[in-house]
């Protein structure tokens, strides 16, 4: 209901809109995104998976060698990406920095990783170029602005 003229909204049941199409696109691969890995950690913590190849994380500076470790990463990312979609979904300004940081850094992620999987760190790549996109071009909707004002007074 709203405050002001008391008129309920027939857009859903809750009286509250719904954001726009795009907006719940973007959320929406990055809660599948993030139910992925989520659903990867369990995996990696029981005797099922094998364990894999080392690999370096955190801008090269780290090395996993254990599905434990691996596990304990994909954790930390899935969360990054369930927060990512929370934010966003509601139109927090600090959830679309985030995850421009953050999908920047998984496109750094992924590119260490490229002699080993290419055509999976070529998904990645165009997925967080085509999410930074839409995140540039809807800054105004989260209120970002960037660069000097132009209103003087």
């Amino acid at each position: 209901m709203d405050k002001e003229t008391r008129e309920t909204s027939d857009r859903t049941t809750s009286g509250k809109a719904r954001p726009p199409l795009d907006v719940r696109i973007a959320a929406y691969l990055l809660y599948v995104g993030g139910s992925l890995q989520l659903a990867l950690t369990f995996l990696l913590m029981t005797p099922v998976a094998l364990p894999g190849a080392a690999h370096r994380v955190f801008l090269g500076a780290v090395t996993i060698t254990t599905n434990t470790a691996e596990a304990v990463y994909l954790l930390c990312m899935a969360a990054c990406n369930l927060v990512c979609a929370w934010g966003l979904m509601r139109y927090h300004k600090w959830a679309w920095w985030f995850t421009v940081t953050y999908s920047i850094y998984y496109s750094t992620d992924a590119a260490l990783i490229l002699p080993n999987h290419q055509l999976s760190t070529a998904i990645t790549f165009a997925i967080n170029a085509a999410l930074i996109a839409w995140l540039w071009f809807r800054r105004e909707l989260y209120g970002v602005r960037l660069g000097a004002s132009h209103t003087r007074k």
